[in-house]
């Protein structure tokens, strides 16, 4: 850990970092956004799944397999972003798992006043106004947050492992 300049000031911030840390820098966030993109299609693939599994294989009636698909497809949802998506290799998992899902109620009480909206204000499909409404909510509003979330952090080596 550096040590205070002996006039007892603390030392400069390096100018790749601020007062939150290491600055994110511009091409990493474009690779976010793509890995992001990745990691959405891979949660809602999950989601899909696991509902036909549990609607079409077990029986269980559509309106009790939605909470576990979802479920599902948030925990893929997280893990893929702060791993894949943010190279966030941190333990603060509680703290994370609390900010994500504060993002999370944001985005599903917007996607569903812009679903709304675009359904009553408009004549465009409610398949079209899905898609229109979760892009928006997704680009504007939950990958931005996201970097609140998660930050981009070195991965911690086993106690023994000399890198």
């Amino acid at each position: 850990m550096p040590q205070p300049p002996s006039d007892g000031q603390p030392s400069p911030k390096p100018a790749d970092h601020n007062a939150h840390g290491p600055l994110v820098k511009p091409r990493f966030r474009v690779v976010s956004l793509l890995k992001s993109g990745v990691v959405g299609v891979v949660a809602t693939a999950v989601d899909f799944l696991l509902l036909w599994l549990l609607v079409d294989g077990l029986s269980w009636a559509p309106h009790w397999a939605n909470l576990p698909a979802l479920t599902g497809g948030l925990v893929v949802q997280f893990f893929g972003n702060k791993i894949y998506a943010f190279e966030d290799h941190s333990r603060a998992h509680v703290r994370q798992t609390s900010r994500f899902l504060l993002v999370e109620t944001g985005a599903f009480v917007l996607n569903a006043l812009s679903f709304h909206c675009l359904v009553t204000l408009s004549s465009i499909s409610y398949v079209v106004a899905r898609l229109i409404g979760s892009a928006a909510v997704y680009f504007f509003f939950s990958y931005p947050l996201w970097h609140w979330v998660f930050r981009p952090t070195p991965r911690i080596a086993p106690i023994g492992v000399l890198s």
